[in-house]
């Protein structure tokens, strides 16, 4: 596929070129040239990547439902609690 659509870009270059040129106020009419990226394999380790994190995301759901504190719900020291001591 990738191939294909590489020889037609090559094919039309010269008739691409020359639209350019005609809607362009330019003096020069720049040459083209067409260079295959990377974003099918780069989408497609994305996805990967999303539904590996939607996996880790339901394991940590799963051992969390029932979990319980350690220690207390909040462990921290508030001031008002130095009031109720004296």
């Amino acid at each position: 596929m990738r191939a294909d659509s590489a020889a037609a870009l090559k094919a039309a270059t010269g008739m691409l070129r020359s639209e350019v040129g005609k809607n362009i106020t330019a003096r020069l009419t720049p040459s083209l040239e067409f260079i295959a990226d990377a974003l099918p394999e780069t989408s497609a380790h994305m996805e990967d990547l999303l539904v590996q994190a939607q996996q880790r995301d339901a394991q940590v759901r799963a051992a969390s439902a029932g979990a319980q504190y350690a220690g207390d719900a909040d462990p921290y020291k508030h001031d008002d609690e130095d009031d109720e001591r004296a």
